[in-house]
């Protein structure tokens, strides 16, 4: 029961570390149209010393209703660059398009962020994802 508290309190920490990004838009369900720009909006939390560094977004086809780890695979890659969100909470908003070779149907719209935090610049990594679908 001693290691069960630690453990605990990791995989919450975890999932407080998880929910500084999201995904504003497209939210859950929403229909993505292939080979169409589709809005897709990041939104993270101020934390003060963060240096944002770069966010990539991508898609995961979801085969019989189960998406694979985003972790481990980022799948179709729909773009790489700097995050440089405004506003409060801060946001951006990035045109995506998923390709017309991706497969219809359910698929997980990814964003990773990359920051540096704090003044010794710790690196880093937090994933969010929605479920959408492509047709």
């Amino acid at each position: 029961m001693k290691l069960l508290a630690p453990l605990l309190a990791l995989a919450g920490l975890h999932i407080a570390s998880a929910q500084q990004l999201s995904i504003k838009s497209p939210r859950p369900g929403t229909v993505v149209h292939r080979n169409t720009p589709t809005a897709m909006t990041v939104q993270t939390e101020n934390n003060g010393t963060v240096q944002e560094v770069s966010v990539v977004l991508s898609i995961l086809p979801c085969p019989d209703g189960s998406c694979p780890n985003a972790g481990e695979d980022l799948g179709t890659i729909l773009s790489v660059g700097p995050f440089q969100p405004v506003g409060q909470p801060p946001e951006q908003t990035f045109n995506i398009t998923v390709p017309d070779s991706f497969p219809v149907g359910y698929a997980e719209l990814v964003a990773t962020h990359f920051v540096l935090r704090g003044d010794k610049h710790a690196p880093f990594l937090q994933i969010a994802g929605e479920i959408v679908i492509v047709v």
